[in-house]
Formats: C-alpha cells, structure tokens, sequence
C-alpha cells in the first residue's frame, strides 16, 4: 500500500507501484585515474582508468499507481515532442 502522488490516493494492497521522474539535469563527469590495486590473480587484464562522460541524473522521482502514470508517461511523451 502506498500513497499515489498525483491523484493523492491510497492504493489497494498488492497494487504495482510505478516510480515516475518528475524533474531531471544533465550531468557531465570528469575522467578518473584508476588507483593501483594489489591483485590476486595476475592473469586478468588491468583496466584503464574511468574516461569520464555525460549523462543524465535523476533530481525527483515519485511514487504513482498505474494509471497515474500511465497519464504522466503520455503528457510527457507530448512534451517532449513538440519540443
């Protein structure tokens, strides 16, 4: 049993909960030199350091019954459409 988020309801036990993002930012990271490591097995190949990158990070992120968030899945579908 959780509480919808949008349509403020208690839902009925054993009912789906969707996790819905409401808010994101775009993210970039910055390459890391990987710290020496003792290794126990010699055989397996050293890796490189992590290169870094850009992505997307979750800010909020909400709990919904299924067809709230159905209804949010679809306006944001629309929303990102036309932009």
């Amino acid at each position: 049993m959780f509480r919808c988020h949008f349509c403020q309801q208690v839902t009925p036990p054993r009912t789906t909960r969707h996790s819905v993002v409401i808010e994101t930012r775009e993210k970039t990271y910055e390459s890391r030199r990987r710290e020496p490591k003792r290794r126990r097995f010699q055989d397996r190949e050293e890796t490189g350091g992590d290169r870094g990158g850009s992505g997307v990070e979750i800010i909020q992120e909400v709990d919904a019954c299924p067809e709230c968030a159905a209804k949010h899945e679809a306006t944001a579908k629309l929303q990102h459409t036309s932009d």
